[in-house]
């Protein structure tokens, strides 16, 4: 499904499209993976150090939150490698 460009974006840069994220993956372009819950992650997994863990309280406005971002041990981060933030990744929230 293709957009009409809206008032907040402006004009798009020549050969950019306004598209939905499903049509992105329909088209290979993208994919959509839920973030670790459940019986994967539990809170009594957080320590003080090691590697941030992105929670839907972090997830801001154009911005991740750092603040009060909890945190997993080597061992936690190595099973849950398949949930690892890369550059270009689009992270939403939904509760």
């Amino acid at each position: 499904m293709e957009f009409s460009p809206d008032p907040i974006f402006g004009s798009l840069p020549n050969g950019w499209r306004l598209v939905s994220i499903h049509t992105l993956c329909l088209e290979g372009n993208a994919e959509i993976q839920t973030g670790p819950f459940g019986t994967m992650l539990h809170a009594s997994s957080y320590c003080e150090t090691g590697t941030p863990v992105i929670a839907v309280k972090n997830i801001g406005a154009n911005r991740l939150k750092d603040e009060e971002i909890p945190r997993v041990d080597e061992e936690t981060t190595l099973r849950l490698s398949r949930y690892r933030v890369h550059v270009g990744d689009i992270l939403f929230g939904a509760s």
